[in-house]
């Protein structure tokens, strides 16, 4: 699976027809041979993952931690927006499930439907999207933008806590909390914007369609949050007690949250949220470990040792400063699995 197909996808998803087109040509690929390409890379990766369900046991945490090193290396893609099926109808929904690439979240979504599944056919089939959905949008809805959990510290873990328990307040150290108003309907007209600035508005969003959009985003709620944390220094300089308290615990496999402090997120994408990455922590005979769908290099799912992550985001504000896209990492949520 090739992050350049990925690369070439997003493009045409998100109608920039110009850098489409110029990533066909570094690959040296017409847009027919792209297609072609991307559907086999589809196919493949169904095969080989119904190949690694036949290896799964019946232990929740062994069946996480051999999903997720079995993803290891997948490209990481956000091939979809919050837009898409307004301006590619013809993306039907479950077009929009992949294993042949994840963004953080749907990482985790595919890793715990996968787990938790009991059918024995093969995927992709309408039983296991009916499941997959679960995680992915809010409960007794139909799948669509507005019912899509988009923000981790949102409905995300709100409508999933009966799978998910919020450990990190019992954790031994001193927790801190973020708080602040998560407005989705805000996100919608900032995307708009954005289309709009880079003259792609006219062909993907009449101006009929436009309004309706924007009557919709307007009576979308907003939601005040407060998110605790275990602070970054903390995790840094406790990290050896950390360890030996989650393992003391029940054996477990966490959902690890990222805390962020990104004030200039509401001018970029149109509303504030402090969650701006997750992945699974497993505790292995090497010690803690993060698998994530990272957009940095090298652009795909890593296994990555806790510290070593912790470590350099501190470096990062450190040495960097403030990332006006991602903000200052804070520190770190932990949600134990429980299905």
């Amino acid at each position: 699976m090739t992050y350049s197909l990925i690369r070439i996808e997003q493009a045409w998803i998100q109608g920039d027809v110009e850098k489409r087109d110029a990533l066909l040509a570094e690959e040296g690929l017409t847009l027919q041979a792209f297609e072609v390409a991307l559907e086999a890379q589809k196919v493949q990766a169904w095969e080989r993952l119904n190949q690694c369900r036949k290896t799964l046991g019946s232990s929740l945490i062994e069946r996480i931690r051999v999903l997720t090193e079995h993803f290891l290396g997948t490209p990481y893609g956000l091939v979809i927006d919050i837009l898409t099926p307004w301006h590619h109808p013809d993306i039907a929904q479950n077009q929009c499930v992949r294993v042949d690439c994840f963004d953080c979240v749907t990482f985790v979504e595919m890793v715990l439907a996968l787990a938790s599944y009991t059918g024995e056919e093969p995927l992709p089939s309408a039983a296991f999207y009916a499941h997959l959905y679960r995680w992915m949008f809010i409960p007794n809805t139909a799948p669509d933008s507005f019912t899509r959990h988009r923000f981790i510290d949102g409905t995300w873990l709100h409508d999933n806590a009966t799978w998910l328990t919020d450990c990190t307040r019992h954790l031994p150290f001193a927790i801190e909390e973020q708080s602040h108003v998560l407005g989705k309907g805000g996100v919608i007209a900032k995307q708009l914007e954005n289309f709009s600035e880079a003259g792609r508005d006219a062909a993907y969003f009449p101006t009929a369609l436009r309004e309706a959009m924007l009557k919709d985003a307007k009576v979308y709620p907003a939601m005040e949050i407060v998110t605790p944390y275990i602070p970054l220094k903390t995790c840094i300089e406790e990290y050896s007690a950390l360890e030996h308290y989650l393992r003391s615990q029940p054996e477990a496999v966490y959902v690890l949250t990222v805390i962020s402090d990104a004030p200039h997120l509401p001018r970029l994408v149109g509303s504030a949220y402090h969650v701006t990455h997750l992945g699974f922590l497993l505790i292995e005979p090497q010690g803690l470990r993060l698998r994530h769908a990272t957009s940095i290099a090298p652009h795909a799912v890593v296994d990555i040792a806790l510290i070593d992550y912790a470590t350099l985001r501190y470096q990062q504000i450190v040495t960097q400063g403030f990332s006006e896209k991602a903000g200052k990492v804070k520190g770190f949520g932990l949600y134990r699995i429980r299905m």
